[in-house]
């Protein structure tokens, strides 16, 4: 079980009347209240009225004030007793139980403090009395902490209210949910990375003429490998070509188009004759299986036509890769994210 922190009682008074009050701050500790005291429970080295004000009365939920003949002639009595303060103790909701010893002396207040109600506690009335201080002191303190509780409910009703506003801003101004947003960022990170290509460049074997100027048919697909024949180092920027490939693909994900672009990047950046040279090279990454882990494909049952030889339905796939819905969204993020950044270049010369 959770234990309850007993209500403090700052005890003002004078030092004269020191006797009677040690016999309320020890009666009160028996009540389960925790008193504070100024000459006990200050600190060697602080300025006494700063601890009084500062420190005491503040941490207090009741300002507990005994007014005698000695303390109408305490100086630090009347502070404690001074109308700024009192203001300041109602807004900080501390409040303030006036006692006289002796009926006297309620004249003696100020007038305001003489419109409230102050009851008399002296040796004569104390057993009858004090059990109604107590009450007073859990009362004020039980009505402490529902408002405390009411001002922290009302404070986080506020902070859910703001917060609800500022995820309702952000809905309305983003097309993205926030997962959505995290997730495509994420992916990207992972699409958009560098990796080495290695190309290999060979010149063409030109046709051989035969007899009557006619020349072989086949003969100009063989290569010729010799001094023209090299393996060139490149950089492959896979972010910018799964762009300029991939997200312009609309039904079924081809690894012919990514080839076909970066063919087309090779030849204009290398100025070749294609009825001369032949390019060969390998994509350094499996497309289809990262479209199927990010979840942009799916596999779709195709079954093979009736017609055809058995041998040649064995040998069709009987899946096909299909774009998902997400691969839309994803192709809408990195238009509306990223911009307009197609003519970034697919390749660079490795260092």
């Amino acid at each position: 079980m959770h234990s309850i922190r007993k209500p403090r009682v700052f005890l003002s008074h004078s030092k004269k009347d020191v006797n009677f009050i040690r016999r309320l701050e020890a009666d009160l500790r028996a009540a389960q209240c925790e008193p504070w005291i100024d000459d006990v429970e200050l600190r060697a080295g602080q300025p006494w009225l700063d601890q009084i004000f500062r420190s005491g009365i503040p941490s207090c939920e009741v300002v507990l004030c005994y007014f005698t003949r000695n303390s109408a002639e305490s100086a630090v009595f009347m502070q404690e007793l001074d109308a700024r303060l009192i203001e300041r103790l109602h807004n900080a909701r501390v409040s303030l139980l006036l006692y006289v010893a002796d009926s006297g002396l309620r004249s003696r207040l100020r007038l305001d403090l003489q419109r409230l109600q102050v009851p008399e506690l002296n040796e004569d009335n104390y057993s009858s009395i004090f059990p109604r201080l107590v009450a007073e002191v859990w009362r004020c303190y039980a009505e402490s902490l529902v408002q405390t509780s009411i001002d922290s409910e009302r404070i986080k009703r506020l902070e859910a209210e703001l917060r609800v506003r500022e995820l309702e801003s952000d809905a309305s101004e983003s097309i993205f949910t926030a997962s959505e947003q995290a997730e495509f960022k994420a992916i990207w990170a992972r699409i958009d990375r560098k990796l080495p290509l290695n190309v290999f460049v060979e010149r063409k074997r030109p046709p051989k003429p035969l007899v009557g100027g006619m020349v072989e048919l086949d003969s100009d697909v063989s290569l010729e490998a010799g001094p023209d024949a090299q393996t060139l180092e490149f950089l492959l920027f896979v972010g910018a070509l799964f762009r300029q490939s991939v997200l312009k693909q609309k039904f079924q994900p081809s690894t012919y188009v990514l080839h076909d672009a970066v063919e087309s990047d090779l030849k204009n950046r290398l100025n070749l004759n294609a009825d001369e040279f032949q390019i060969s090279f390998e994509i350094p990454f499996d497309i289809e299986s990262e479209l199927l882990k990010f979840g942009f494909a799916q596999r779709q049952y195709a079954p093979p036509p009736a017609t055809g030889s058995r041998l040649e339905n064995m040998m069709r796939q009987p899946f096909k890769l299909m774009f998902t819905s997400k691969f839309d969204r994803f192709a809408f993020w990195v238009e509306q994210v990223l911009g307009d950044q197609d003519a970034t270049a697919i390749l660079v010369n490795a260092a």
